[in-house]
């Protein structure tokens, strides 16, 4: 699902068509998903929390940030003076 959201909104201004056509992936999915059998999903770090209500099925988002912050932490001696990089200004912001 993740793939198929990168390339149509990558570097791309959303037009509505592109919008339906996400809208359609994700529903498709998560009937694929229904019709095989899961009875629970994980996602992580979703965009947007919207996505969860095209499943029927309960779904819990987990979140990479405290994971990643522990593990810098733990793993990466004088942390405290490293700087964090993101990719753009929505990343900067978390």
């Amino acid at each position: 699902m993740l793939l198929i959201y990168n390339e149509i909104i990558k570097g791309k201004i959303i037009t509505i068509n592109n919008l339906i056509i996400l809208l359609f992936v994700y529903s498709v999915i998560a009937n694929l998903l229904s019709v095989a059998g899961v009875d629970h999903i994980i996602t992580m770090d979703l965009h947007a929390s919207q996505m969860q209500g095209f499943f029927n099925k309960p779904v819990d988002n987990l979140y990479a940030e405290p994971s990643i912050a522990k593990w810098i932490q733990d793993s990466v001696p004088e942390y405290v003076n490293g700087v964090v990089v993101s990719k753009n200004a929505g990343g900067a912001k978390r």
